[in-house]
């Protein structure tokens, strides 16, 4: 095993899916290696069969569901809610507030998509490497260094 302090941040739609074992075969072989693995899924596929790997890597711990994708409106900002609460500590807040100053937000509106998009990018934690599974997962990210 190779010892390393990379924090990678794997972008992908569904996850766990019982249909896409390359990508859990990919993120496991990752934390084998030794690289700190961290998930950021779209959707949570319901009442599907898990992988028995998601549960013996103990995945669940490692993955952030987006919010989004709830179903009424309500239960999106309930949803939205729940997230930032439970990942209130997680948070930079900081750079969530800059991103809502009101003398910038013209500015800052792109930076406010892709931050709504991918709220993870929110965080404190710092990522060495974001691999997005499909261009579309991929295609706002060079959005944050302009």
């Amino acid at each position: 095993m190779i010892k390393t302090n990379n924090k990678i941040l794997v972008v992908v739609t569904t996850f766990p899916s019982i249909t896409e074992t390359f990508i859990i075969n990919q993120i496991t072989d990752l934390i084998d290696k030794g690289y700190k693995v961290t998930v950021f899924s779209y959707v949570k596929p319901k009442n599907q069969p898990i992988h028995q790997i998601f549960e013996d890597y103990n995945l669940h711990d490692s993955t952030v569901t987006h919010f989004k994708n709830e179903g009424s409106k309500w239960e999106k900002i309930k949803a939205t809610i729940l997230f930032y609460t439970k990942h209130f500590l997680q948070i930079n807040h900081y750079r969530m507030f800059s991103l809502l100053n009101p003398l910038k937000i013209k500015t800052n509106s792109r930076k406010i998509k892709v931050y709504y998009d991918l709220p993870i990018l929110l965080f404190k934690k710092k990522f060495d490497i974001i691999h997005c599974h499909f261009g579309f997962n991929a295609k706002k990210l060079p959005m944050l260094s302009s």
